[in-house]
């Protein structure tokens, strides 16, 4: 009744129950309808008509973003999750290649402000926002990341990451020379997420990166100069 390995057009069905569908989105989709009648059907569109009815949205990344996204199937499991989302007891685990060369590990603690254009930064009027980040792997003009974020404010890592002088690659939005880096795609993915799973389990889901993903990370590898 719930299969669990069924490609969508913008994901890839990682779990699902009678409370939870969980996708792997795909880069270039949104989670939500968008503005204008010419558009792709957004994720939450989709998994409505996999699920084949009403789906509750617990909470989004970005369209450039790729990797985990949680809908619930009733009221009961996403008010049970969205208050974990309130006392920030969800564990979030992203994956982010920057430019440049980061050393160890480390925390990015800076306010973050809302602009009339829509852009955020960083502001000492924003609101708090916290980041964790450590090293997974150099390259020659690049790092990977593992980033928890702690707080959960709009472009908070892409964001935090140019503020730090090491924005992300792929970017569009935030960066000196866009898409940052040259690449084809923002190197951002929602690697995984866990929470208590109603009524009292500890429930864990990793999204495994895609295609082109590893590929631009093997380019990186093989000594791919960024511009």
């Amino acid at each position: 009744m719930f299969p669990s390995a069924i490609s969508l057009i913008g994901a890839t069905v990682l779990h699902s129950d009678e409370n939870l569908l969980v996708l792997n989105k795909h880069p270039g989709i949104t989670v939500i309808p968008g503005r204008g009648k010419k558009r792709v059907l957004s994720l939450l569109e989709q998994a409505e008509r996999y699920a084949g009815g009403k789906l509750f949205v617990v909470h989004r990344i970005d369209h450039e973003t790729s990797g985990v996204v949680v809908f619930c199937r009733h009221a009961e499991a996403h008010r049970s999750i969205s208050i974990q989302f309130e006392k920030r007891t969800v564990e979030k685990e992203y994956l982010a290649v920057v430019m440049g060369a980061v050393k160890g590990k480390g925390v990015i603690d800076a306010p973050i402000f809302l602009y009339g254009s829509g852009r955020m930064g960083v502001h000492e009027n924003g609101k708090p926002s916290r980041t964790c980040f450590e090293v997974m792997e150099k390259f020659d003009e690049a790092t990977l990341l593992r980033i928890v974020p702690v707080t959960g404010r709009r472009h908070q890592i892409r964001v935090h990451c140019y503020h730090g002088g090491h924005p992300v690659l792929g970017d569009r939005l935030y960066g000196q020379r866009r898409p940052v880096g040259g690449v084809e795609r923002l190197m951002l993915h929602a690697a995984s997420i866990s929470f208590v799973y109603p009524p009292d389990t500890y429930f864990r889901v990793a999204a495994p990166t895609d295609e082109n993903w590893e590929k631009i990370v093997q380019r990186l590898r093989s000594g791919y100069k960024t511009r």
